[in-house]
Order: C-alpha cells, then structure tokens, then sequence
C-alpha cells in the first residue's frame, strides 16, 4: 500500500545564523523517511552575502580554469546547514536518526537546506518536534501538529 506523506508546514522561527533569520518551512513524513526543511529569509544583508558568495565562485572558477588546484568555496547553504544541529522526535516516541542534510547552491536556493531523518513517523503520532542548537549557543524548539481529516 502506498502512503501520502504527511506534511507539516510551520514558517516558524528558529535560528539565527551569520545574521541570517532561519524559518522551519517544512516536515515531510514519507513512507521511509522524515525531511526537515529550512531557509532563510532573503533580506538585504542576506542578499549581500549570496551575492559574495556567487563572487567568490565565479573567481574560483575562473582561477580553476586557468589551473589552479584549490577545492571550491564553501556556500552559505552548506555554512547555514553546518552550523546548526537538529533533532527529531515525535509523540509516539520513534527514535529518529539523521542520515544526511544537504543545501542550497545556487538559484535562488542559497539559503535552503534539508536534513533527512529515518524512519518516517510512527502511524499512531499526531505531532513532530524539532530541537535546533546553532554552533552559537542558541536553541529553540518546535512543535508541529497533524489535524486529522474527519471521515464521513
């Protein structure tokens, strides 16, 4: 039997990290899996620092075709998802595990990024937790809640 995901959408706050305002944007519980998904909100300073970002590539690029042997800049995608720590929980106690988390690179996807959990949510929980620490010190937490559809 194939399952829909469940989707839960939040845009709350919860971190804030090289000046940038990160925003909860989604928890998708699939079949296997939960992603959390994240971006930041593209305000001017934050504008600023993708536009220095895609600088600092566009001049690596250039000095790698010219045959420099350097490894590319770091984006402010993989900085934004390095600098935070999240954590899964649900309220029928699933013991989550973080297998990977990506980022944004480029395309106006600069500040989003995604960590994947196994396994999906347990069938009988109605709500996810998130806990996020910043590699500052910061922290928050958020709850988010499935609204069953009433069958009849």
């Amino acid at each position: 039997m194939t399952l829909l995901p469940r989707v839960f959408c939040s845009e709350a706050f919860i971190a804030t990290v090289a000046d940038i305002d990160i925003y909860l944007l989604t928890i998708e519980s699939w079949n296997d899996r939960v992603l959390v998904r994240t971006v930041g909100a593209m305000t001017e300073g934050a504008q600023a620092i993708v536009t220095a970002d895609e600088e600092e590539s566009a001049a690596w690029m250039r000095r790698r075709r010219a045959g420099a042997d350097e490894p590319p800049p770091e984006g402010i995608g993989a900085r934004l998802a390095r600098s935070l720590t999240v954590d899964l929980s649900d309220d029928a106690g699933t013991e989550f595990r973080l297998i990977g988390r990506s980022a944004g690179v480029g395309g106006g996807a600069q500040l989003y990024c995604e960590w994947i959990f196994v396994p999906t949510m347990a069938e009988r929980a109605s709500s996810l937790t998130i806990a996020v620490a910043t590699t500052d010190g910061g922290r928050s937490t958020r709850t988010v809640t499935q609204k069953r559809a009433e069958n009849g």
